[in-house]
């Protein structure tokens, strides 16, 4: 497996650089107003691709939503006092958390940050955490306390609960159209189920399957991801010490990839948008892509040091990014860590890396979104 040498913004800065530049953005950003505007920089206009992440600023206290290119370019605050767990929908939603009085509110806004509107607090009934939300801006999915995944219907404002087994620390995903929601469910300590719902009416369960094995929630907020046609979805999980990785066409296909102890395990998997490669974590932290079909065939798209560790994977739109969390385990943790973007050149069942640009630090998650 051939190393890529890293580069950042472009390779026109070294990494250390850029970050302390960009920490100071962070910071002016938060402290000097509501929505502030780095520079516009190339394609803002519609179809443009964006990156939408949640950041603490140095010596800050309070996180907020940016957005920014992914070559580094137009760094804009959008929301102050936020986190987002999903990225913004279709027709220009976002939702997030902002803790008030140390309770969490659920929040919905447009792409730019206006039209704030209160959806639901910390109540008797159920708490929020995580939300998620549907593509086609309709549903937001959130972990409601005591093993509860409920669904918020923007259009009647109702409360739907889809799981009483909801496997805690992980994240519910809804297909690329909306239609569908995906998710863990707890069985035993040994068992796991994925399951398949009906998004509009979540009564209807369309796909449950039980696997021997664990979901390893401690590799922070492992979820199910679908694929772009919203057929197939992916997932990694463990038996017997053994990573696995799950590529499933619910009814027509389902293939189950063993990493063992001569392959380097496998976490966080995310399928390319043409359906050719996986890109996952590695044990050692890299970031691997390797084909679907055929013989495994492995390629390396990060290079870290002893102390880096590399999580999330996610291809972009036209599968020509990756997006990545990177932290380093002597001085920061999962839930604080460097947002990078990998430009990939694809070669048949074999992808490159051909940069690494650090788009912040003080960052938590980050999602694509075609603007």
């Amino acid at each position: 497996m051939s190393k890529q040498k890293k580069y950042s913004f472009g390779g026109l800065l070294p990494e250390k650089t850029f970050a302390a530049i960009l920490i100071l953005a962070l910071t002016f950003f938060v402290n000097g107003c509501d929505t502030c505007n780095s520079g516009s920089g190339p394609g803002d206009g519609e179809g443009t691709l964006q990156v939408y992440f949640t950041a603490l600023p140095l010596n800050g206290t309070t996180p907020a939503v940016y957005r920014i290119k992914p070559d580094g370019s137009g760094l804009r605050e959008i929301i102050p006092n936020a986190t987002i767990y999903s990225a913004p929908s279709d027709n220009g939603l976002i939702a997030f958390i902002r803790k008030e009085g140390g309770e969490a509110m659920l929040y919905t806004s447009s792409i730019e940050g206006g039209n704030i509107k209160f959806i639901e607090k910390d109540n008797p009934q159920f708490s929020i955490a995580y939300p998620v939300l549907s593509p086609d801006g309709e549903k937001i999915a959130f972990f409601g306390g005591d093993a509860g995944l409920l669904v918020y219907k923007l259009n009647n404002f109702s409360v739907e609960k889809v799981s009483g087994n909801f496997l805690g620390g992980s994240l519910p995903a809804f297909s690329s159209d909306g239609t569908q929601l995906a998710f863990f469910e707890n069985v035993t300590s040994n068992e796991f189920t994925v399951k398949i719902v009906d998004a509009n009416l979540t009564e209807n369960t369309l796909f449950s399957k039980t696997f021997a094995g664990n979901i390893n929630t401690k590799d922070n907020e492992p979820t199910v991801r679908w694929a772009e046609n919203s057929k197939k979805i992916v997932f990694g999980f463990s038996l017997d010490g053994i990573d696995k990785i799950a590529v499933i066409e619910p009814g027509i296909k389902e293939n189950i990839m063993d990493f063992n102890s001569e392959l380097p395990g496998a976490a966080m998997p995310d399928i390319s948008n043409d359906d050719e490669l996986i890109c996952f974590s590695s044990a050692d932290g890299e970031i691997l892509a390797r084909n679907v079909e055929g013989d495994p065939q492995f390629s390396t798209l990060t290079e870290n040091s002893d102390e880096e560790k590399y999580l999330h994977p996610d291809w972009a739109p036209k599968d020509n990014y990756v997006l990545v969390n990177r932290y380093y385990s002597s001085e920061s943790t999962v839930s604080n860590t460097d947002i990078m973007v990998l430009k990939i050149v694809k070669n048949g069942s074999f992808a490159i890396t051909d940069k690494s640009i650090l788009l912040s630090n003080n960052a938590y998650r980050a999602f694509w979104k075609i603007k």
